[in-house]
């Protein structure tokens, strides 16, 4: 069998090691060519660059530790561990929102409500930040607070424009809200000036499916009030 070629990547720890050990040797090489007088300076010099070198290589042992822990996270409870213990990390925003997804897929609704809070409160300008409103949204839905979520699915509409890639799920939102409060005629413009505008939509073809549901529901009442 031939034998592997192929070149190791050091761990970060040893990473941080030869860099220190290079720094070092490069430093006694300056000392012998340039003799004692420069020593003060360049020991400064070459302190800040080691220092600044381990320094980089500590961040990126930190997102490497980071990334993993997000990855082998399962519950609510690992993502907000990991959101804690690396706060300061590129991943922490994504394990926060990972700690509301898992507590809204175990129906813990209020507190998953509050992690996407925290999550826009913490990171107001993070490109998931509409995402999380969304979800915001969808949790009061969960809970019932249908009135709520309704107007808070209009106004995110609103604010999201016309292109945006949330705009179809904050018109599926209100359309579910809207045949809960039984207001069947709006959520019947809703979706066919949705499917409309957006024929193309990735979300086109389950708002037909709900527009199906709705048309279902209001035969269904015409049905009901000329028997009456």
């Amino acid at each position: 069998m031939a034998e592997d070629k192929t070149p190791v990547q050091p761990e970060p720890e040893v990473a941080e090691r030869r860099v220190s050990v290079e720094e070092h040797e490069e430093l006694m090489r300056l000392l012998r060519r340039h003799g004692v007088p420069v020593a003060v300076g360049v020991v400064v010099v070459v302190g800040v660059v080691v220092g600044m070198a381990m320094y980089r290589a500590s961040q990126q042992a930190d997102e490497s530790r980071a990334a993993q822990a997000l990855a082998q996270a399962q519950d609510a409870e690992a993502y907000e561990a990991v959101a804690s213990q690396y706060a300061d990390s590129a991943v922490a925003p994504i394990a926060k929102l990972g700690a509301g997804a898992e507590l809204y897929r175990a129906g813990r609704f209020g507190e998953a409500y509050e992690a996407y809070a925290g999550f826009v409160a913490d990171h107001p300008n993070h490109l998931m930040r509409r995402g999380a409103e969304l979800c915001m949204l969808q949790c009061r839905e969960a809970e019932q607070a249908t009135e709520e979520a309704l107007a808070g699915y209009v106004e995110l509409e609103a604010d999201l424009g016309a292109d945006h890639y949330l705009l179809g799920p904050a018109i599926l939102g209100q359309s579910r809200c809207l045949m809960t409060l039984g207001r069947l005629e709006e959520a019947r413009t809703t979706l066919e000036g949705f499917i409309s505008a957006h024929p193309e939509s990735t979300w086109a073809q389950q708002a037909q499916t709900i527009l199906t549901l709705v048309e279902r529901d209001l035969r269904a009442r015409g049905d009901v009030a000329a028997a009456l």
